[in-house]
């Protein structure tokens, strides 16, 4: 998945735009649909400690956990 246009404001605005996708590009298409989704009907974001959410107003879209990077 990738997207044409991210927009984001320290308020906490959010706007994704002209979000595009390939069928070919994730094994399991019913969470690349879901996360797709929620970032087209996103307007707004919150970061608390380690968590970042995509909320539609006050309504959470998603939930991102930031975790340490694991060395390769």
């Amino acid at each position: 998945m990738a997207s044409g246009q991210i927009r984001g404001h320290p308020t906490g605005e959010l706007a994704v735009s002209d979000v595009i996708s390939t069928q070919m590009a994730c094994p399991v298409l019913d969470i690349e649909n879901a996360f797709s989704q929620a970032l087209q009907n996103t307007n707004k974001y919150t970061i608390e400690k380690d968590m970042l959410r995509i909320q539609r107003g006050d309504s959470v879209l998603a939930i991102f956990t930031a975790t340490q990077a694991q060395p390769q």
